[in-house]
């Protein structure tokens, strides 16, 4: 019986000699391009290897650091050294650097080990700045960062590292740390000095302050006793030689009544009128030396009686705004400072000024009294303002002496402006 029989007995279907010869025929053609395959990708796979080599030694051999790799040990011999540490080193070739002894290019040998022991325990060093040795014996500095790379258990099968020459950096920063020392050095000894000499110009300032303080008591004293002079002389010039004019006109008016003769009695009358004159000039000089109507009514008496003398005297024109301020608000201190810097203005004013018209005015601004002094004339000039002249020394000596302060600048359209500010409480204003 045949297999095709035996099949058919069996009530199965089997494949003939045929079929299975074309189906191993298969089958072995899909092996051989499974092979050809597999041969053709293990040829690109070496064939990327070899260009990464390729690029890798490029890379290695052209990078303008050093680059090595050694072995692990007091002793580590270099494996791999590229031509930028080569040329770094000083030697020749590099089958002379692989030979040299990794501990022979540090400067101190015992750098090696501890270095060695710091990259193993770590794993890894960056930029360790290292003293290290050339062939010829030449010592330079050399920042060192370093791998330590490990097989599969784990033990150290090499150190790969990076070399970069630093010793002009350290140089420079030597540099710059003896320049800070020094700069240090030269900043303590200048701040010695300065500190020396400002303790002198404290000194100085401090007797400068007292021969102020002792200058302003003085020049206070001097006002004082010239304004106690000028009252007394005042008060004798009225009261003695006021009262012999008096007397002495009184005598001519009886003499007058009594003369017979027209002659005598034109005389009489002439020297009368003379003595009148003389008399109302005494009171007038009185009045300029110690004002008593100041003493008596207070500041804004005193100023409206001295304005309207000069607008008698002179004919200036004045138009005088004096604010509601009680005499008795007005320290007399600063009442006789306010009154003579208006009498020097409007003696400024009739002397120098050429004006017809002047303005002034009295406010209070809260705590301050102010004075304002203003004509139409022909200005000041910068010269008799810088040298202080017309008075202006004596006015802001007044000012201060009353813990104030005095301007004096251009009146718009023309002449001068005096502004004078006093506080009213002169013990709270400042010294």
């Amino acid at each position: 019986m045949d297999d095709a029989q035996n099949n058919q007995e069996n009530g199965k279907a089997s494949p003939s000699r045929g079929q299975e010869a074309s189906f191993m025929r298969e089958r072995i053609r899909y092996l051989e391009l499974m092979l050809h395959e597999e041969t053709a990708r293990r040829e690109r796979a070496d064939a990327a290897v070899r260009e990464s080599e390729s690029d890798f030694r490029t890379l290695f051999n052209n990078v303008p650091v050093g680059l090595y790799r050694n072995t692990p040990g007091d002793r580590g011999k270099f494996i791999m050294a590229n031509p930028a540490i080569i040329a770094m080193f000083g030697f020749e070739s590099e089958s002379e650097f692989l030979a040299t002894s990794v501990a022979d290019i540090y400067a101190n040998p015992d750098k090696r080990k501890q270095f060695s022991a710091k990259l193993s325990a770590t794993g890894r060093v960056i930029e360790e700045p290292l003293k290290l040795r050339k062939k010829n014996g030449e010592l330079f500095w050399g920042a060192v960062t370093a791998n330590a790379v490990r097989d599969e258990h784990g033990a150290i099968r090499f150190f790969d590292g990076i070399i970069e020459d630093i010793t002009e950096r350290v140089r420079a920063r030597e540099e710059l740390d003896r320049y800070k020392a020094n700069l240090e050095q030269a900043v303590f000894e200048r701040t010695a000095e300065l500190m020396r000499a400002n303790r002198e110009l404290q000194s100085e300032i401090a007797e400068r302050k007292r021969m102020q303080q002792r200058l302003g008591e003085l020049s206070e004293s001097i006002i004082s006793l010239q304004e106690q002079e000028r009252a007394n002389l005042s008060r004798e010039l009225h009261d003695e030689l006021g009262q012999q004019l008096t007397a002495l006109r009184l005598e001519f008016d009886a003499m007058k009544k009594q003369a017979p003769e027209l002659a005598a009695r034109g005389f009489a009358e002439s020297l009368s009128g003379m003595v009148e004159r003389i008399t109302e000039e005494l009171r007038r000089i009185c009045k300029g030396l110690r004002p008593s109507v100041l003493d008596d009514l207070g500041l804004c008496a005193a100023i409206g009686a001295l304005t309207r003398d000069v607008e008698n005297r002179t004919g200036l024109a004045l138009e005088v705004d004096l604010a509601p301020i009680s005499g008795s608000s007005v320290p007399p201190q600063v009442a006789i400072h306010v009154y003579r810097v208006l009498q020097e203005s409007l003696n400024n004013i009739v002397k120098h000024a050429h004006a017809d018209r002047a303005a002034v005015r009295l406010e209070q601004h809260g705590e301050k009294l102010v004075l304002t002094v203003e004509d139409n004339g022909r200005g000041m000039d910068e010269a008799h303002a810088e040298s202080g002249g017309f008075g202006i020394i004596g006015m802001a000596r007044r000012a201060e002496l009353c813990h104030g302060r005095i301007a004096l600048e251009p009146n718009t359209p023309h002449g001068v402006r005096v502004t004078l500010e006093v506080p009213l409480n002169t013990n709270s204003a400042p010294a």
